[in-house]
């Protein structure tokens, strides 16, 4: 009628919005970690890249250069695209968990109609 709850259906609201904002809390720092896991896999692999690269280059002057890249590149291109790909599955993993969450929490500020 007034938008009157019960203290019942108050705290059990403010519960499930806790557990919510811990469950993201969590999830936020995972992400962060697997973030910063991710980043150190690229610059490993972006000096490899630049290793194989400065590899390559004319010695002394010279114009041969090597018609195939190397197998370590190759390995480390294929590590890059995996990288690349399992991180882009996460986060639609995490922005469909999330609207998940926002949804069944009732949208902004957690508000449900009293039943």
């Amino acid at each position: 009628m007034f938008g009157l709850i019960t203290r019942r259906h108050h705290e059990q609201a403010l519960e499930q919005a806790t557990a919510f904002v811990v469950r993201l809390r969590d999830e936020r720092d995972q992400a962060a970690d697997e973030r910063d896991a991710f980043k150190a896999a690229a610059l490993t692999a972006a000096r490899q890249v630049a290793d194989v690269a400065d590899a390559r280059r004319p010695v002394d002057g010279g114009t041969c250069r090597p018609v195939q890249p190397s197998a370590e590149l190759l390995r480390t291109r294929a590590q890059v695209r995996a990288l690349e790909a399992r991180l882009a599955e996460l986060q639609a993993a995490s922005e469909a968990r999330d609207f998940a969450d926002y949804t069944v929490a009732g949208g902004p500020g957690f508000v449900r109609e009293a039943s």
